[in-house]
């Protein structure tokens, strides 16, 4: 009888846990990503960030090796200065999406004080997403589904 009534309890806890699962939409991606950023938080901004852009970029800006040379130079030019939101030593554990984000968060760093987040609208189409911003400018913001998840894949 004692595992009946075990048994029920975690059965009733684990169906509310999926009932109160929401999956997030590309808007709230897209808002999540941009307030980390804004914030410094480079491993959570990393999470909205899609791992296949992340290794084209890499690829593209010539591989993880010249990519942790650059974080090299950065963290010398920054020093011990608070403007860094990580140390020298994290900066050398980052992963790929850590990289990258972080690349983001260093080049557009002085727009950040200014950034106001104004979402127009939201278009999906199978595993690809548009979301379209406001930030002084109007902006298209692009997502995949990367296992089951949206993620942003830029377009340049």
């Amino acid at each position: 009888m004692l595992i009946l009534v075990i048994t029920t309890v975690i059965a009733a806890n684990c169906s509310h846990h999926v009932d109160n699962y929401q999956e997030e939409t590309p808007r709230m991606v897209v808002q999540k990503f941009y307030n980390a950023l804004v914030n410094g938080e480079i491993s959570k901004a990393a999470y909205y960030l899609s791992e296949k852009f992340a290794l084209d970029m890499i690829e593209l800006m010539g591989g993880m090796d010249r990519l942790y040379q650059e974080l090299q130079l950065i963290a010398f030019a920054f020093g011990n200065s608070s403007e860094l939101p990580l140390t020298y030593d994290q900066l050398m554990e980052m992963t790929e999406k850590e990289v990258v984000v972080f690349l983001i968060y260093v080049l557009g760093k002085d727009e950040f004080d200014n950034f106001r987040l104004e979402i127009l609208s939201e278009e999906i189409d199978g595993n690809q997403a548009v979301v379209e911003i406001n930030n002084f400018d109007e902006v298209e913001i692009h997502l995949i589904k990367e296992s089951g998840k949206w993620k942003i894949y830029p377009d340049f």
